[in-house]
């Protein structure tokens, strides 16, 4: 019964874990084609451009500073709306969120993470699975 417990448990902190932050990912910021999935979901255009603008992979530390540094967002919006209109000033704005919140689903798996509770199942729980593979694979 308890096994079966353990199991359980650390099946829903695998699955809460993992809905909040995919491991294949950088951790941080969300990649460019998830910033642009969600702004084809807001706006029916994906902004790849403003996106790649934004974070691509030619630019310098410098100008990816400059871009993403809060303090600087008024002084890009004007070259925004010049190149993107009023709507890529919008999903400007939500590249920020969009990476914000990236960053709070990570501050969150990282804290859920250091619970002695969770380590101790996922600890536990892992022993289990090398046992019982351990069993399949020398029969």
């Amino acid at each position: 019964m308890v096994l079966y417990i353990s199991i359980e448990l650390s099946l829903v902190v695998f699955l809460v874990c993992s809905l909040f932050y995919k491991l294949t990912e950088k951790p941080g910021m969300p990649q460019n084609r998830i910033h642009e999935q969600l702004s084809r979901k807001r706006t029916g255009t994906s902004f790849a451009d403003l996106h790649e603008w934004m974070c691509g992979s030619k630019l310098t530390c410098k100008e990816y500073e400059q871009r993403h540094t809060i303090i600087n967002i008024l002084d890009n919006i004007p070259y925004v709306r010049k190149r993107w209109g009023e709507t890529g000033v919008q999903e400007y704005l939500y590249h920020f969120h969009d990476d914000f919140e990236r960053n709070k689903a990570i501050r969150l798996t990282n804290f859920f993470m250091k619970l002695p509770l969770v380590r101790s199942i996922l600890k536990s729980t892992a022993i289990i699975y090398d046992f019982m593979a351990y069993l399949f694979i020398s029969k």
